[in-house]
């Protein structure tokens, strides 16, 4: 054995059940952050754009979904997490569509800019997160670990 010490965090090497169980759970963080990030995207559009009350009402729909499926992950029930982050991947694509097809118009730096950059930044670190989530399920997937939905 090597004396040098074993890495910890978000971005320690995936070797084993126990690291592979952490990163699933953090998996269920950018889950988390989505549904939270939509709710203040949603009260944005309602509030600044002309994006119609079906596509905000879609948004809070999802947060909702999100937010409960990120409580089961975190809760160790890792079955649904990669379809979750293709959920996850698919709004990232389909907010930056809205966000040029929808412009938010002539903001101050009030609450809707600030609730667009959180948004975005939210964005970035989720998806950084939900990569090692992935990488841990796969784990778990390839050593027949029983995982629940």
């Amino acid at each position: 054995m090597s004396d040098q010490p074993i890495p910890t965090g978000y971005w320690a090497p995936i070797t084993d059940e126990a690291t592979a169980r952490d990163a699933v759970k953090m998996g269920g963080l950018p889950i988390l952050a989505l549904g939270v990030s939509l709710i203040f995207l949603a009260r944005t559009a309602f509030v600044s754009t002309t994006m119609p009350l079906a596509l905000v009402a879609l948004y809070l729909a999802a947060a909702a979904v999100f937010i409960v499926f990120a409580f089961r992950i975190r809760s160790g029930r890792a079955a649904s997490l990669p379809y979750l982050a293709a959920l996850f991947f698919g709004f990232v694509l389909v907010e930056l569509v809205l966000s040029f097809v929808y412009p938010v118009g002539s903001v101050d730096l009030g609450w809707s800019g600030f609730s667009i950059i959180l948004n975005h930044l939210v964005t970035f670190l989720a998806a950084a997160l939900a990569y090692r989530g992935l990488r841990g399920w796969r784990f778990l997937r390839r050593a027949n670990v029983p995982m629940r939905l």
